[in-house]
């Protein structure tokens, strides 16, 4: 036998916080994305090496385009100290997402 369960309109209302909450706490977490470029002034010409998220830590994960570099650092300038010493072009960090956004969570 199928019952069919009908929520509480309080059942309702922590559902929606906890809703709110949730998204709340997810734009807060979001990483930032950004790209880093190999720039070569010379030919006119560019080329994506990484595309990479920055946590609110400081920490970054990047996984490869045109780079073989791929994974976790401690900051964006530690992963561009490893890839400047790799590389022979000039770099360019390009950033998708150029700041947090607010966190407006609304009513709780």
């Amino acid at each position: 036998m199928n019952e069919t369960v009908n929520p509480t309109a309080a059942d309702r209302s922590g559902q929606a916080r906890l809703h709110r909450e949730t998204e709340a706490m997810v734009r807060e977490e979001a990483p930032l994305r950004f790209a880093v470029c190999a720039v070569n002034e010379a030919e006119n010409d560019a080329a994506i090496l990484v595309w990479g998220q920055e946590f609110p830590d400081g920490r970054v994960e990047v996984v490869p385009d045109l780079s073989r570099v791929r994974g976790s650092f401690r900051s964006v300038d530690s992963l561009l100290r490893r890839m400047r010493a790799c590389g022979d072009h000039p770099l360019r960090l390009v950033r998708l997402d150029p700041e947090r956004p607010p966190t407006t969570p609304g009513p709780l």
